[in-house]
């Protein structure tokens, strides 16, 4: 399996202009809404596994986001909600991937599961946020709270 650079992500979401009408009619596109500035840098493949094995924040993937609404919500002291996705994935057979809570959001005290993306999944993510204080914590308006990272299948 390789991991899909920033290039090949945007590629999958963006129908390209030598398209015929007909395939451009059928495209799907690998997340939507696309915004070029949610795909992270590309960076070497060894840089890549040793971000994974350090648990970093790493340089690539896409940004995944929840809306908390204007006024807020509280998530109470050691306790979780389910929140969906803004995004909206269209996973094609020959490609997975894995989705991983950011750095920012463990900052807060908070976590998000770790869940798979598998082949010809179509829908938007449900999310559990847990909340680990002994205090409740408030998040408002759009907010990051995962990336997904995706993989193109070698294996036929």
């Amino acid at each position: 399996m390789t991991i899909l650079t920033k290039s090949e992500i945007r590629n999958a979401c963006i129908p390209h202009i030598s398209l015929s009408k007909k395939d451009k009619d059928n495209f799907k596109p690998l997340v939507s809404p696309f915004e070029q500035r949610r795909a992270s840098r590309d960076k070497e493949k060894h840089s890549r596994l040793n971000a994974l094995l350090l648990d970093e924040d790493i340089n690539y993937g896409y940004d995944l986001h929840a809306d908390f609404g204007d006024s807020g919500f509280i998530i109470p002291p050691k306790s979780f909600v389910i929140v969906q996705t803004l995004e909206f994935f269209n996973i094609p057979k020959n490609i997975n991937g894995i989705v991983y809570g950011k750095k920012g959001i463990r900052k807060l005290g908070l976590a998000s599961n770790i869940c798979f993306l598998n082949p010809r999944y179509n829908g938007q993510l449900k999310i559990k946020i847990n909340n680990f204080h002994r205090y409740p914590i408030r998040l408002s308006g759009i907010k990051k709270i995962s990336r997904a990272v995706f993989y193109r299948n070698d294996i036929a």
